[in-house]
Formats: structure tokens, C-alpha cells, sequence
């Protein structure tokens, strides 16, 4: 039922998008509207909200000012998926590559991956904040800049 509600909202989002815009106040809101912001029966799956763990990890980070500037694309999502208590272990994170609230399991790394361009099928040696360290091999990707939670890299 919701989906066919979310099908029939599109247009009205669209159109209420490009009003937003148009009366937007650059001065207080740097970022245009989006679509997605005025949908209202878009299925929970659908929406690309990380986890609140992954959420609670990048604003422990923020707090601890660890958190990198190159991810913030990502920031608002967590930010709005922050809740309860932070795992233990944050990250794992180089100058390009960061793992969020990581795992180790039959030899991969499992997180929620955020990454560079630059970083794409290279290898990078990982640090947590505590001081732990690993190398892994990072996927090749496509876009500029690449994020998805529940996944992982094969360590080497």
C-alpha cells in the first residue's frame, strides 16, 4: 500500500522541491532541498540511513574532533541515525579509508565502509584511535566519494 503511495507522492515532492528551492534563503540553508526530502511514504529500506550504531561510532568521532573533513558527504545521515551508546571500537581510518564500528570475521573487515576515490583497489594500512592497526586491500568502487554500511574489506 505504502508503495503505491510512494509512487504517487513523486511528482508533488518534485514540484515542492523546486518551490523550496526557489524561496530558499542561501544565507540559512547552504544545501538545496532534495525530493527526498518530502517524501512521506518512502518504504524505511529505501531510505539511506545508516545504523545507529555506525551513527553513534561518527559522533563519538565528532566529539573526539577525529571524525575527517572528506567524509562529511556522509555526516547528516549519521548524525540523524545516532542513538544509544558508541561501540568500543570506533574505526579503523587512514587518510582516505574509514571503517566504521569495524569487525574482524574469516579474515575480513566488516563495518560501514567510507571511502576516496583515491583509495580505490589500493592498499592502506588502517589505525584506530586507540592505536591498533591493519592492512587491508580496499574494493574498487565507482564515484568520487563511495559509503555503504555492512560491509567489508579482505585483510592482508
Amino acid at each position: 500500500m505504502y508503495k503505491e503511495h510512494h509512487l504517487l507522492e513523486q511528482p508533488v515532492a518534485l514540484l515542492t522541491s523546486i518551490f523550496a528551492n526557489t524561496n530558499r534563503d542561501p544565507k540559512k540553508k547552504r544545501e538545496p532541498y532534495k525530493i527526498d526530502d518530502f517524501f512521506l511514504f518512502q518504504a524505511t529500506e529505501e531510505r539511506n540511513i545508516p545504523s545507529s550504531t555506525y551513527g553513534a561510532a561518527a559522533m563519538e568521532l565528532v566529539k573526539n574532533n577525529q571524525f575527517p573533513f572528506w567524509a562529511l558527504f556522509v555526516y547528516k545521515d549519521l548524525r540523524s541515525a545516532a542513538n544509544g551508546p558508541a561501540p568500543s571500537l570506533l574505526c579503523y581510518s587512514s587518510d582516505d579509508v574509514m571503517v566504521l564500528a569495524p569487525s574482524i570475521r574469516n579474515g575480513d573487515l566488516f563495518g560501514m565502509i567510507i571511502v576516496q576515490e583515491s583509495a580505490y583497489g589500493e592498499v592502506r594500512l588502517l589505525q584506530s584511535p586507540c592505536g591498533k592497526k591493519i592492512k587491508v586491500s580496499v574494493p574498487r568502487y565507482s564515484g568520487k566519494f563511495f559509503a555503504e554500511e555492512n560491509a567489508s574489506m579482505h585483510i592482508l
